[in-house]
């Protein structure tokens, strides 16, 4: 999802919606939430004096290696969930596109390592 507008026209409000939605409704094991913030944590920063286990990164330095790296762990770790659809694909015979299908069908007793939820939230993007 890309939210673009005006100054002043409810961008960030909309971000921080969707954060409290997300941290209220998922347990800190469903969602893994990395927040990316270039103005050294103006929007996001609020968040880190709160200890939200959901929130594993408030990123703030993007023109360090800090965005490099997290971007090597992201490609990381959506080939280790491609791996993992594939695990429960080979064992259950049914496809897996998405990760409600993946919890689905490992309900049914497949029991692979758990999945969670991950989103990534960047404020501002034309700065990073």
């Amino acid at each position: 999802m890309l939210v673009v507008g005006c100054p002043g026209s409810g961008k960030s409000n909309l971000l921080h919606s969707i954060i409290m939605q997300c941290i209220t409704r998922y347990s800190s094991n469903a969602l893994e939430l990395f927040l990316i913030d270039p103005y050294d944590g103006l929007e996001f920063g609020r968040y880190a004096q709160h200890g939200i286990k959901s929130i594993k990164a408030i990123l703030r330095d993007t023109k360090s290696n800090t965005v490099s790296d997290f971007m090597k762990f992201l490609k990381a770790n959506v080939e280790n969930r491609i791996e993992q659809f594939r695990s429960i694909m080979a064992v259950s015979g049914k496809d897996v596109c998405n990760i409600e299908q993946f919890y689905a069908i490992n309900r049914e007793g497949h029991f692979l390592p758990h999945i969670p939820r991950l989103l990534i939230i960047i404020d501002i993007l034309f700065s990073v």
